[in-house]
This record gives structure tokens, sequence and C-alpha cells, in this order.
């Protein structure tokens, strides 16, 4: 059964898509996507972890959301 909103709004996303993407120039997508990655580098490395687990816990929706992490080892006894 088709849901409501399909039903009233009917629209080919691939269509949308496609015109999207023609319609930006190759190179600025490809630029925005390096300085995405290298932000995602960079707070990989600065909180000593792997991309693949900030990828998997810091990005909501391809967007990253960094937090200030405090290691045990990073902290001195008082």
């Amino acid at each position: 059964m088709e849901s409501d909103y399909n039903r009233y709004r009917k629209v080919n996303t691939d269509k949308e898509v496609k015109e999207w993407i023609s319609s930006q120039r190759d190179d600025e997508l490809q630029n925005e996507f390096w300085e995405y990655w290298e932000e995602i580098k960079a707070f990989a490395e600065q909180n000593r972890l792997a991309v693949s687990y900030v990828e998997a816990e810091f990005l909501l929706e391809g967007e990253l959301f960094p937090v200030h992490l405090t290691f045990q080892d990073d902290v001195t006894p008082g």
C-alpha cells in the first residue's frame, strides 16, 4: 500500500538528484568532499581514533559532531 506522502507528492527523486548534480561543478563537489574528509581525519588524529570509528560514532546524517574527549591517561592525578 502506498503511503499518503507518496500518493500526494509524486516526485522522481532520481531525476531531481541527477539535475542537481549536473548543475553543480564536479570540481566544486570534489573540493567540498575533500575538505570535509580532511576535517574528519583531523578529528580522528587529534583524538587518537580510527577514522572508521569516527565515521561510525561521530557522523550523523553526513554531518560531523565533534566532541571534546578526555582519556584516562590524559588526566593527571591530583
